[in-house]
């Protein structure tokens, strides 16, 4: 169902809010082309009967304040994790729940919530984001989710707020909370881009709260950039910025983002922004783009603590949090949501993610892919946790125009991997690069895999032949042809973690 409200005699309240919806289009300075399209009016829709989501039942761990909806699509199923607490406003711990949906509107709850927290009755799990890419999909990284979420004390007066990262393999079970990778962060929201990560958070050392942007090569040590890159300077803009979500679509980064509504009292509403680069943005000169909704009793004052994706077919949809009337006795009551057609707005975007049978086939391609890869390592066996190589080099032979490393390094946990590496002895530039792989009767120091080995170095790529589990220098003995398919020979090789013989036989055909 679509709600299109048409107010014929209007209380007090439902004028007051109407009175606020007029903002005057100006900009800085000249709009940028590329960025005019998306700063027409947004029109969003709210196609749900009532929340997606409501106060937790009496006892519930989320039985009083509910806010900050963190949404990924994976496998088909949407999954999103929420902050939820009970008590009054000044006792408030607030926890993580999560609740799943197969269309993004009708949720349930996960049945072991809360499933994450400190467990110390003190710091709050508050704005949650997952690591996404820049089109606003889930991001895992060695098979895990990635997660981001401010921290503090509510009941501390200095009202210092954390960042702190955590994983999981199933969005259930997490990771203990990261020490303080930075302070005075609120609400960051995170995207993968070009090797880096992105991200823009609220910055709340002092008021006005402003919103930031920092990157990290690791996700971890943060370059936060030396001014904000978006503060109050709109008439309908109040004392604070908060709860930025960025996405980028060809080439345009999209923010959206809350404050609270000048002249419309306890009320906040969402805004809309646009940029080229992440730093400098513009305004949409509508703002706010969603507002609460006065005969909608679960969120007629507050509407914000987002979470935004494109969806396959071009279209976007938002989820947020909500507060009724007062006296607010929810800090926040319900979770909502609303889609926006962007070919609905009158002058569609020429742009690439114009809604397009063959644009959302390939998004959805790339769905598939990345679900098909994570199902692909679990099939294999492939170690979800990358641990580090402490690669050593063991020294190398020069031949005919090829250089032959001996290496020895870590390949999973407790298990040592003895190879050899072929490569061009000059190489002009950087090279491909490739790992000759073996069957079940052979390993590096065999002529055929020595031939491979310089046939490929000749023709200018770097090969690295390996030693298989149960074979040579990963054989108890150090046999040749004595594979996991043979446990009579040995069954000790066929565990992980035999460490490597570290003798000649692996490099006996050169030395």
């Amino acid at each position: 169902m679509h709600y299109h409200f048409q107010i014929i005699s209007p209380t007090f309240l439902q004028a007051l809010v109407l009175s606020c919806y007029i903002t005057a289009p100006t900009f800085g300075d000249e709009l940028p082309e590329k960025l005019k399209p998306w700063l027409e009016p947004q029109s969003w829709q709210r196609d749900t009967d009532g929340p997606i989501l409501s106060l937790g039942q009496p006892g519930q761990f989320d039985d009083t304040h509910i806010f900050s909806p963190a949404v990924v699509r994976e496998n088909d199923l949407y999954l999103l994790w929420y902050c939820g607490s009970r008590g009054a406003v000044k006792e408030r711990v607030f926890r993580l729940g999560l609740a799943t949906s197969e269309n993004g509107r009708l949720f349930t709850r996960h049945k072991n919530n809360p499933v994450y927290g400190f467990n110390d009755d003190q710091h709050s799990i508050l704005t949650p984001t997952l690591l996404r890419s820049p089109d606003g999909q889930v991001l895992r990284q060695d098979g895990q989710f990635r997660m981001w979420f401010s921290s503090t004390v509510l009941q501390d007066k200095t009202g210092l707020h954390t960042l702190h990262q955590a994983t999981s393999d199933d969005g259930i079970s997490w990771s203990k909370p990261s020490e303080p990778l930075l302070d005075h962060v609120y609400a960051p929201t995170i995207i993968r881009e070009s090797r880096q990560y992105l991200m823009w958070y609220v910055d709340v050392k002092k008021s006005p709260w402003a919103i930031r942007h920092a990157t990290s090569d690791d996700g971890r040590r943060w370059r936060v950039s030396p001014e904000p890159c978006l503060v109050i300077d709109q008439a309908w803009e109040h004392t604070r910025l908060f709860y930025p979500t960025v996405v980028k679509v060809d080439g345009v980064y999209m923010m959206w983002s809350s404050s609270y509504w000048k002249d419309c009292s306890n009320t906040t509403a969402t805004g809309f922004a646009a940029s080229l680069n992440g730093l400098k943005w513009y305004k949409h000169p509508h703002n706010p783009v969603l507002r609460p909704a006065p005969n909608h009793k679960w969120e007629s004052h507050y509407v914000s603590s987002q979470s935004v994706m494109q969806l396959p077919d071009g279209s976007f949809r938002i989820w947020y949090a909500s507060r009724k009337k007062p006296p607010f006795v929810n800090k926040y009551f319900a979770l909502n949501t609303a889609v926006w057609r962007p070919s609905e707005r009158g002058a569609t975007p020429k742009t690439e993610a114009s809604v397009s049978a063959a644009e959302a086939g390939l998004q959805e391609f790339r769905h598939w892919r990345r679900q098909q890869r994570h199902r692909l390592r679990q099939m294999l066996g492939i170690p979800d946790k990358r641990v580090p190589l402490a690669a050593e080099r063991r020294g190398q032979v020069e031949w005919n125009g090829i250089v032959i490393e001996k290496w020895v390094f870590t390949s999973e946990p407790s298990s040592r991997l003895p190879a050899v590496l072929y490569r061009p002895q000059e190489p002009r530039d950087k090279i491909p690069a490739m790992v000759l792989t073996f069957g079940h009767g052979g390993s590096k120091s065999q002529w055929q895999y020595n031939y491979g080995g310089l046939v490929y170095a000749n023709l200018g790529l770097a090969c690295l032949a390996i030693d298989p589990l149960g074979e040579e220098e990963r054989h108890q003995q150090g046999h040749l042809g004595h594979s996991c398919a043979r446990p009579q020979i040995s069954e000790q090789p066929c565990r992980p973690g035999q460490p490597a013989n570290h003798g000649q036989a692996g490099f006996r055909h050169h030395a």
